[in-house]
């Protein structure tokens, strides 16, 4: 058996089981990390709802102050503070809150600086340029988010403002639209923006500030937020999902020396303080990989002793043979597909010998076909069970086969393992080429071709 003492870092490190369960008595000294853990859920959260809750609170206190000695400064920046904190927008009705309050921050903007607005260095954080004028960026955030509305007489009291809103958001709606993308997203994944409806591909939106989110299978995978320019593009990717982690177990299961890790992947175990050890399903016992720099590297492992595997399965499969109409013609078979097809049982007996990279095997495999014509002569008496001896090589999840079919093949074939939870599941197929016999009377017998293929389940030791 394989002993998995490897040649592991002394300073304390970090390890992910991939496509097995954590084994508490392996590799101890490493903290246990979920995959999951490196992909979080990035749907709303408490701080999300806080965010929103304050917002609505701070746009009802700050209502007041339009009526005090600049007040407007108040509230410029007490929305400004609230608003900042929003970084998520569910649905109408968190856009319709973040609507009326950027409308009103808006208009104590413009109240307060009015013809200073382009120069005062004080308005800075409160102004942008559109299509070459100077204009309240607070408005062209709310158009930009819903553009077709028109604001309420309570976000915008005074008609001079009102008419500059109006103004500048005819700017707003002329100007060049820009657009949402979204790189290298999971299929069917959708774009939220604004809190609008997931919509696919590219989507248009007016220039302006907007928060998107990308919700795949029902989960939130990635949020961005950001100003879209006239014309320009706001860009949002998905890092490396917990799928995508759980992908390297099949190939780092096949045993290679090193392997080139994809740089989303990499992105999310660069994350991980200190050494990151990853540990698959072997043939045998489990793979120990290290990360070092873009790759997995398998550790060095000590054996015990040779490295021999037996392996049992039991299953089930089809096989065909053309011999099972000639040679039982006479007793009535019919010239019919179900008389050279037959549903089989099967059991599989073998044991794997690990020399290198490669792996040599022999083993057995028994057919029992079922059916009234399925059974062939064999000296004076007739046989229903077809036994296929032979030799494998391969690597340990994929070996080509080659050896007798009885009676009468040369049996020719593949055969796949994987452990799957606590048993090994395989499939194989074997051709039969019929071989020429001689009968005792001098003549010659050519025996037909035959297949047979399986499923089967079982255990190796």
């Amino acid at each position: 058996m394989l002993m998995l003492s490897v040649a592991l870092a002394q300073d304390e490190g970090q390890v992910l089981y991939l496509g097995m369960e954590p084994d508490p008595t392996m590799l101890a000294q490493l903290a246990v990390v979920q995959v999951e853990d490196l992909t979080p859920d990035q749907s709303v959260t408490d701080e999300d709802i806080a965010a929103l809750e304050n917002l609505a609170a701070e746009l009802e206190a700050v209502r007041p102050l339009v009526d005090e000695f600049d007040g407007e400064l108040a509230i410029m920046s007490r929305l400004d503070a609230a608003i900042k904190e929003v970084r998520v927008v569910r649905d109408e009705v968190d856009r319709d809150l973040l609507y009326r309050a950027l409308v009103f921050q808006g208009f104590a903007v413009h109240r307060y600086f009015q013809d200073t607005l382009a120069e005062d260095p004080a308005a800075a954080p409160y102004r942008t340029t559109l299509n070459g004028q100077v204009t309240v960026k607070a408005w062209v955030d709310a158009v930009a988010i819903a553009p077709q509305r028109n604001p309420d007489a309570e976000d915008i009291p005074d008609e001079a403002e009102q008419l500059a809103f109006d103004g500048a958001a005819a700017q707003i709606r002329l100007a060049p639209r820009g657009a949402v993308v979204g790189v290298g997203l999971p299929e069917g994944a959708g774009l939220v923006v604004d809190g609008a409806p997931p919509r696919t591909g590219k989507v248009n939106v007016a220039p302006g500030y907007h928060r998107v989110a990308v919700v795949w299978e029902g989960q939130v995978v990635a949020r961005a937020e950001g100003d879209v320019p006239a014309g320009g593009e706001l860009t949002i990717s998905v890092d490396a999902m917990a799928s995508d982690i759980e992908a390297l177990a099949p190939q780092l299961s096949e045993r290679p020396d090193a392997y080139s890790i994809p740089p989303e992947v990499l992105a999310l175990l660069n994350t991980l303080d200190g050494p990151v050890y990853l540990v698959v399903p072997g043939h045998r016992d489990p793979y120990v990989y290290r990360v070092e720099g873009n790759a997995a590297v398998r550790q060095v492992e000590e054996r015990e002793s040779a490295s021999l595997t037996v392996h049992a399965r039991v299953g089930a499969g089809w096989m065909t043979d053309g011999d099972w109409l000639l040679q039982n013609a006479a007793d009535g078979a019919p010239q019919t597909y179900g008389t050279v097809n037959a549903f089989t049982p099967v059991v599989t007996l073998g044991a794997d010998l690990d020399v290198g990279s490669l792996v040599v095997g022999v083993g057995s495999d028994l057919y029992l076909p079922v059916g009234e014509h399925h059974t062939l002569p064999s000296g004076d008496a007739t046989v229903r069970l077809r036994a296929h001896p032979h030799v494998a090589l391969g690597v340990p999840s994929a070996k080509l086969t080659v050896g007798y079919l009885f009676p009468w093949q040369l049996g020719v074939g593949a055969r796949a393992a994987v452990p799957v939870g606590p048993v090994e599941v395989g499939a194989s197929g074997v051709y039969g080429v019929g071989l020429e016999l001689p009968r005792e009377d001098g003549s010659t017998f050519e025996a037909q071709n035959a297949a047979a293929a399986s499923v089967t389940v079982g255990k190796s030791f």
